[in-house]
């Protein structure tokens, strides 16, 4: 992840990409917690974007590409 901003309650991250790649951002609310998916991008250019909801508390995010 090469780029991240917050502003109230969401966050924009944004990474180097492959055209046509498909990604997911993944959230848990613990390190050892059960991953969940909570955007999926699928890439047009060298990067991508996504806008996620961060909430209240402590959370943990992840990239995970196909």
């Amino acid at each position: 992840i090469s780029e991240a901003q917050g502003e109230g309650n969401r966050l924009l991250l944004g990474w180097t990409s492959l055209p046509g790649g498909r990604y997911w951002i993944e959230a848990t609310e613990a390190p050892g917690g059960k991953w969940a998916i909570i955007a999926e991008v699928e890439a047009d250019g060298p990067t991508a974007a996504a806008e996620i909801e961060i909430g209240g508390g402590n959370r943990f995010f992840r990239l995970v590409a196909e």
